[in-house]
């Protein structure tokens, strides 16, 4: 094809922009229903529902890219943002650092860039005792590992306190902040490579840097969103890991970045397993660098299959969307040219735009992607991909759970209107309402000791199935490790099957996760029907809080703990370095049990400490709350049996006028929240 050609095709009418502004009416409109439902309710409510405008201001989706190193990441993060080259994006030197774009974000004070460095005592653990990756040198007994660790970080450790000098000192547990920033100022922070590459241009504070916080806005992605690039998955470097997978931990979605020369590597699908553990994350997976085909057209049809039947053959879900595209052709859409591009990569495009549309002629039913450059780079499927798994499975679900508690405060304070001026409800007795209150603050006290034992219940469940899954691997690989010895095979040839592991964690962990959210769903109702009964016994059974929305709990949090390197995973010589060794059989045999029961400890403590723990805390911290605001209404239902009380009351929220056209708002409010409270599972199950 030539140049003019591929000109013609690239200036035809583009697709419109995925993310229209419908999807952003709902934060629109429930902000408008929460200054209705503010101006209308009593007083006492209107500090919550200051809490849940906080909460609506505070709304953000969470998007993590992850994948290996040298899959276009970066790239990807530059073409979805609509930013060519803002962040570095060469393969020397490499993205450090997890980089969150935070779209259509209220920066803090107005500080565009924010660049946070480890703290001292990060540090120290880095450089002290080598930190994770010196670690599980050390358990498997890797000591010529080490030592070469050792001093690799001693050298690191050198020359970074000598080219930072006596800033360096004054950088641990700081920040550096910036109302603007270009792609110099991005580079300086978050790039490593070759000391001789470092300067004041590039990967200057590199080694020091933590996270890296960049802010702006985009009026074409319809929420709030934050696109986290982070360093590859296979990143030697494993004292950047604990920061990646905190971020993968806090995403609502992640974006699998594949090469297309090496679609769904055994890292790529482990790293896949985990993520499908997560019942609050949603996966999608982008193949790129389909630029480097020879012929594309055919290899992405032949890829698309062999992908698919990978995710089947893993029993990984059919229906995660598998994109195909070039984050280097979206950089030529961008640009509106194509002679930025390589000629190899222009002469792929040219390929692949020849044969869709030979095979257009023909009546093929399976084109997609061919009526813009933006479109063949698969961008633009990206994009509405992403809208649609935000608007469905993260605003949807918040703007469900944040109506649900303003229809509380709404039903509440219309209770409370109509009991102060008796507009057709049951006159109450102060020492009835004062036996509910004690019922409530009796549930409240015993709070404690009931999550306490559930997470007792748990614990004990988890430890079991961790300690089960980890013995039938240690007595499987042993088995296989003894018939590899004692077939004088050589010793390189042998290595554990981790990833049967992390399968089998992974299904544990999942179990567990479902069961943890059924306990405390099954005590969320015991909870609310303890509330009912209080306001029925006092309001008989035609109430207007009949049917109570229960408290939202979610899912326990992510186990970071399965996408961490096992000590038996670190490196691929280390294995066959210990065999190497020489000792008995017996010996061999006890120091690999020893080394994936450490592992196991690992794993089990930070799944009770870290996920269990938060869980239960939080589950607990809001079982207090809802106990806690129920109280408080019936103690405004106490004012109100007094008549001299009432009279105040009467005075204080105006004539009996004022108050209807105050329940109306009401009304108005809680039928526009309404249309994002649809009920839950445990809702509908409580009632």
């Amino acid at each position: 094809m030539s140049t003019d050609s591929l000109l013609e095709f690239l200036n035809q009418p583009k697709a419109e922009a995925p993310g229209g502004s419908d999807h952003a009416g709902g934060l629109v409109e429930a902000e408008q229903a929460l200054r209705k439902l503010e101006a209308a309710v009593v007083p006492e409510a209107v500090p919550q529902i200051g809490a849940l405008y906080d909460r609506l201001r505070g709304f953000r989706a969470r998007v993590s890219l992850i994948g290996q190193v040298k899959a276009g990441k970066t790239a990807l993060t530059n073409a979805l943002l609509g930013t060519p080259g803002l962040l570095p994006s060469d393969v020397n030197p490499w993205t450090s650092v997890v980089t969150s774009m935070h779209v259509n974000v209220p920066p803090p004070q107005n500080k565009r860039a924010i660049f946070t460095f480890f703290s001292e005592d990060d540090w120290t653990s880095m450089v002290s005792d080598g930190g994770r990756i010196a670690d599980l040198a050390r358990k498997a007994k890797f000591d010529t590992k080490l030592d070469e660790l050792t001093a690799q970080i001693k050298e690191m450790k050198t020359r970074t306190e000598a080219r930072l000098g006596r800033n360096f000192k004054m950088l641990l547990d700081n920040q550096h902040a910036f109302h603007e920033y270009n792609h110099d100022l991005i580079k300086r922070y978050v790039c490593l490579g070759e000391e001789d590459m470092l300067n004041e241009k590039e990967g200057r504070f590199a080694d020091l840097t933590k996270s890296a916080d960049l802010y702006l806005t985009h009026a074409g992605y319809p929420y709030p969103v934050t696109i986290a690039d982070t360093p590859g998955v296979n990143d030697p470097f494993l004292i950047r890991e604990a920061a990646t997978l905190a971020s993968l931990g806090s995403s609502d979605i992640c974006v699998v970045v594949l090469s297309a020369h090496q679609a769904l590597s055994t890292v790529d699908i482990g790293l896949m397993r985990v993520l499908m553990s997560l019942q609050n994350q949603r996966i999608v997976v982008f193949v790129n660098r389909i630029d480097e085909l020879e012929d594309p057209d055919t290899q992405i049809r032949e890829i698309d299959a062999y992908v698919k039947d990978i995710l089947a053959k893993q029993n990984l879900p059919a229906d995660i969307p598998v994109i195909f595209g070039s984050a280097l052709w979206a950089e030529a859409a961008m640009a509106e040219t194509t002679d930025i591009l390589p000629e190899d990569a222009k002469a792929s495009l040219e390929r692949l735009i020849a044969s869709r549309q030979e095979r257009l002629s023909e009546d093929a039913d399976d084109l997609t992607n061919i009526d813009s450059l933006q479109d063949v780079s698969g961008v633009t499927a990206l994009r509405a991909a992403l809208d649609a798994d935000v608007t469905t499975h993260v605003a949807q679900p918040f703007l469900q759970d944040l109506a649900g508690r303003a229809i509380e405060l709404g039903e509440r304070s219309s209770l409370y209107l109509r009991q102060t001026f008796q507009m057709g409800e049951v006159a109450i007795a102060e020492t009835n309402i004062d036996s509910a209150i004690a019922t409530i603050n009796k549930r409240q006290a015993n709070l404690p000791l009931v999550v306490a034992g559930h997470q007792k219940a748990l614990s004990d469940t988890l430890s079991f199935a961790i300690a089960s899954a980890y013995r039938d691997f240690i007595t499987a690989e042993k088995r296989l490790l003894l018939r590899h010895l004692d077939s004088r095979a050589a010793l390189d040839d042998w290595a554990p099957d981790t990833q049967t592991l992390r399968a089998d964690l992974n299904a544990v962990y999942g179990k567990f996760s479902i069961d943890a959210v059924n306990v405390f769903s099954g005590l969320s109702r015991e909870i609310v029907t303890t509330v009912t009964e209080q306001y029925r016994s006092l309001l008989g059974d035609n109430t207007a809080v009949d049917g109570l929305a229960m408290p939202s709990l979610g899912n326990p949090g992510t186990p970071v703990s399965l996408m961490r390197t096992f000590t038996i995973d670190f490196g691929s010589g280390v294995v066959s370095a210990w065999l190497k060794r020489r000792l008995r059989k017996e010996s061999y045999l006890l120091e690999f049990e020893e080394l994936v029961l450490a592992d196991m400890r690992d794993t089990l403590a930070e799944m009770q400490d870290k996920n269990l723990s938060q869980y239960c805390r939080r589950s607990s911290r809001t079982f207090h709350e809802y106990l806690t605001s129920h109280a408080d209404t019936l103690r405004s239902l106490a004012e109100v049996s007094d008549g001299d009380r009432r009279s105040e009351l009467q005075k204080k929220l105006g004539v009996a006028s004022e108050v209807e056209n105050r329940l109306a708002d009401l009304a108005t409010a809680v039928g526009l929240l309404g249309a994002y409270h649809m009920p839950t599972e445990h809702e509908e199950a409580a009632s």
